[in-house]
């Protein structure tokens, strides 16, 4: 994941770079290995909850943190109009996987589980915050 963050921050088009790295982030998330781990932090952190705020400190936290730096930057750069990057980021988060975790998670029936659906719905999203 460090280099689809790396690779979308260097983009020359933070709109392309953003779309890759959902699509990236996607297929992380949703991949078997990630939700295994998921399934286990669920497990854990209902005999101790302080364990899945850990869990999302060290680890989810992270991709939140390096985006909330990319919206900051192309703010900076004139390359987007974020007023609020913490939250931007958590709502690009919840665009990206509105419930396909939930989907993959308890084996339900995914409509389309390719990631083409991705660039239309973060298509509001970008031009919201003019991302060029």
């Amino acid at each position: 994941m460090a280099e689809a963050r790396e690779q979308a921050f260097n983009s020359p088009s933070p709109r392309v770079g953003l779309i890759q790295f959902a699509k990236t982030y996607f297929h992380f998330a949703t991949s078997p290995r990630t939700l295994g781990l998921l399934r286990m932090v669920i497990a854990q952190t209902i005999d101790d909850p302080g364990f899945g705020r850990r869990f999302s400190a060290n680890v989810v936290s992270r991709h939140r943190e390096w985006l909330v730096q990319a919206f900051s930057n192309w703010n900076d750069a004139g390359l987007a109009k974020i007023d609020h990057p913490k939250a931007a980021a958590d709502l690009f988060f919840a665009t990206v996987l509105c419930d396909a975790p939930l989907h993959f998670l308890l084996a339900l029936p995914f409509e389309d589980e390719t990631v083409e659906p991705l660039e239309w719905r973060l298509a509001p999203f970008l031009t919201w915050f003019e991302i060029a």
